[in-house]
């Protein structure tokens, strides 16, 4: 693609207090985050064969990762070349194949430290639906002009088919409302992982935020991966909007011809206290558990 500097927006953070967070608790099972969304271990739903972009930073998995990654796309420097350039991909990526091992990840670079532009998270957007992605996760900064291009870039029938899992943002600010309907956007907030469970204070709210995921509190969070190989703790909304990325996928997995519509419906109608449920979506169990 060809840059022009009016063509940029300069995303200077991510929509992750989980940059550079860390925590002395590692739990490689995630097992609070299932916990609290009651994933239900008996069941045999993997998230094989459905199709994750991840636009963000890129991704560096670890080998035994490989079997999961698709071939991707460097829209920031227009390049193949899409590895992790700051760990803020990874994490997410790592967080969705905590709950869908088996599902197929598709790295969208389109930022590099903090930084990067409209047009590559649009670009970026476009190749992977060209791809056949059907879900889409965008743990970077919200507005509906990037939906608007987004939809442009594909055309309005591409784009409905397309779940798109938004992470709402960690300024504490009540967002405007969306002056359109956007049934296949999924903006997700985040929660603290120890009880009570409830909105953590930096999570954006508004009528635009669909459903809670857990995420933690600053100096806490989800165990991930680093480009390194080591596991980390994430959290902001950038580690909830995964959550719900994963569980759409296993929804998606069981439900093959649902639409990105109806996936949405699903998960908010299946929610609890606002909280995303994995029992109550795939049919585990009806019971919304004390939080």
């Amino acid at each position: 693609m060809t840059w022009r500097p009016w063509s940029f927006f300069l995303f200077l953070f991510f929509l992750s207090l989980g940059a550079g967070a860390s925590s002395s608790f590692i739990d490689p099972e995630n097992l609070r985050l299932k916990k609290i969304i009651s994933y239900g271990g008996t069941n045999d739903l993997t998230g094989k064969n459905i199709k994750v972009a991840v636009i963000d930073s890129g991704v560096s998995l670890p080998e035994s990762y490989d079997a999961q990654i698709l071939p991707g796309w460097d829209a920031f420097d227009n390049d193949t070349t899409f590895e992790d350039s700051d760990g803020h991909g990874t994490a997410v990526a790592g967080i969705i194949l905590s709950l869908a091992p088996q599902a197929q990840i598709m790295s969208v670079r389109a930022f590099n430290q903090g930084m990067g532009s409209i047009a590559a998270a649009i670009e970026g957007f476009k190749f992977a639906v060209d791809q056949g992605v059907f879900i889409v996760n965008c743990s970077f900064s919200l507005s509906e002009d990037i939906l608007r291009q987004m939809r442009a870039s594909v055309g309005p029938e591409r784009f409905n088919k397309t779940l798109l899992i938004w992470s709402s943002g960690n300024q504490s600010w009540r967002l405007p409302d969306f002056e359109e309907s956007w049934p296949n956007v999924i903006v997700v907030g985040a929660t603290n992982l120890n009880p009570p469970i409830s909105r953590v204070f930096y999570s954006n709210t508004g009528s635009i935020v669909d459903v809670l995921a857990p995420a933690g509190d600053p100096g806490d969070g989800l165990t991930t991966w680093t480009p390194q190989g080591d596991y980390r703790t994430f959290n902001g909304t950038s580690g909830a909007a995964p959550v719900v990325a994963g569980l759409a996928v296993l929804y998606k997995e069981q439900n093959a011809a649902a639409s990105p519509a109806a996936i949405k419906r699903a998960i908010v109608e299946s929610s609890c206290r606002e909280v995303v449920n994995s029992a109550r979506l795939l049919s585990l169990s009806e019971a919304c558990p004390a939080l």
